[in-house]
């Protein structure tokens, strides 16, 4: 099979190539910014083999790593094949394609391109085609060398854990390894942010310095690592931080989440709106419509919510323009777990009856009448040890066995990778949006980490 010279994608502005090394490795040859006139240091393997092989450059871990059954964890990817398709008007896919030298195993490095945007998507797919199980340590989304000899600078993002919501942290790199990790399992509450901004040669500002800015596009735990060794070569990895490795079994397949990454040769500026622009057309559903003005019953009556006050809440807020009117926390749970606080009736989604006697028969025709959509408050994959569903199921439940229950919020988390507890979840929705049509909005909150 003659080998192709070099493999390219491109959008309006940045063009990568790579092009196929000795024993057939894939190796980031260039990327350019602002039309060829900036280069980046961004160069070198992408799936370096494993044992590491001396003489072919920095020891570096690559976005993969497995295990066998017999503990085996060697790894040498060799170029299969490459397609470039057409998705859209104006979005391009590239797919190259690597096969282990020994084993039945195929990764699949995916480059999805927006070109008119200058923004990319970037994800790895493992494909398991031997006979035996295999567990997976890493499978990051996105892994690259750079030359670090002029410096790298690194901009990060706090949480909101204690109120550094939007703080950034800016620092060159230096040797060694740079982590940041979250560890919360499916919100980034008390980690870092996961994204970042790299400035090549001086800290980027607004309008000069060329510049990375990358978003891991996951919810659950992420990790990021940059590791800048004695010969001024970075390697940053980015993706999933994994409490424990899958296992994918015979036949099946993992893939990473997606990154999203664009390049500016001119500054942090255009690079953000780029990144904005492309979430208004292809992240968020309708991302260019304006959104309704809402007022939230949390801010004016907390757990105490009842008809009455509901009633007289959405006739003050029509009166003074707002659009959608959002019953939040306490519309649910009977008896002794009556939803009043936060230490009960999460899991019961039954409208409590001395609150709502009529459920949403009265409100729904009164927010009609008043011009006013309505929208309602779930928390389906989070339980209440003083509820009905935990009594009866305490086997859904993430724990330890044996252990106490770890409460935030007062609340533990549904096993939501259960089937039963999936169905449960869809019921829960499902009952009240599909008896109430007219429910415009669904807040969807989440308010514990998983412990």
């Amino acid at each position: 099979m003659a080998l192709p010279e070099t493999i390219r994608i491109a959008s309006a502005e940045t063009e990568i190539i790579y092009r196929i090394g000795e024993d057939r490795e894939l190796i980031l040859q260039s990327l350019t910014s602002d039309n060829g006139r900036w280069v980046s240091p961004l160069e070198g393997p992408v799936f370096p083999s494993i044992p590491y092989r001396p003489g072919k450059g920095p020891k570096c871990l690559g976005p993969l790593s497995i295990v066998t059954p017999d503990g085996s964890t060697g790894l040498e990817l060799r170029y299969a094949s490459h397609a470039l398709k057409q998705v859209a008007s104006s979005i391009e896919c590239l797919t190259i394609t690597m096969q282990d030298a020994l084993l039945p195993l195929e990764v699949e490095l995916h480059i999805q391109v927006y070109k008119e945007l200058d923004v990319f998507e970037q994800w790895v797919v493992l494909k398991n085609g031997s006979a035996d199980p295999l567990r997976v340590p890493r499978l990051d989304s996105m892994n690259f060398r750079a030359n670090a000899e002029d410096g790298i600078y690194l901009e990060w993002f706090e949480s909101d854990e204690y109120n550094t919501a939007g703080v950034s942290i800016r620092e060159k790199l230096n040797r060694g390894i740079r982590l940041l990790e979250s560890r919360d399992g499916n919100r980034h509450k008390s980690g870092p942010i996961p994204a970042f901004i790299l400035g090549f040669g001086e800290e980027p500002a607004e309008d000069s310095v060329p510049c990375m800015i990358a978003s891991l596009e996951w919810i659950g735990s992420a990790r990021f690592s940059f590791d800048l060794n004695n010969k001024e070569i970075l390697e940053a990895s980015m993706g999933v931080d994994q409490p424990l490795p899958p296992v994918v079994q015979a036949g099946e397949s993992i893939c990473s989440p997606r990154m999203t990454f664009t390049f500016s040769a001119k500054g942090k500026g255009p690079a953000s709106r780029r990144l904005h622009d492309w979430c208004r057309q292809h992240l968020l559903p309708g991302g260019d419509r304006l959104r309704l003005v809402d007022n939230n019953s949390w801010e004016g009556c907390s757990f105490n919510v009842d008809e009455a006050s509901v009633l007289q809440m959405m006739k003050d807020s029509a009166e003074i323009g707002i659009e959608l009117y959002v019953l939040d926390d306490g519309w649910f749970g009977n008896g002794h777990a009556a939803r009043t606080g936060d230490h009960a009736g999460l899991g019961d989604w039954e409208f409590n009856q001395e609150r709502f006697p009529q459920e949403l028969d009265n409100i729904m025709p009164a927010a009609n009448q008043l011009g006013i959509a309505f929208g309602i408050w779930f928390e389906p994959e989070m339980v209440n040890p003083e509820s009905k569903l935990f009594a009866a199921h305490p086997d859904w439940i993430l724990r330890n066995p044996g252990r106490d229950l770890e409460l935030e919020r007062g609340q533990v988390v549904l096993d939501v990778a259960n089937p039963d507890v999936q169905e449960h979840m869809f019921q829960a929705v499902h009952q009240v949006l599909a008896k109430y049509p007219r429910i415009r909005f669904v807040k969807w909150d989440c308010n514990a980490s998983i412990n």
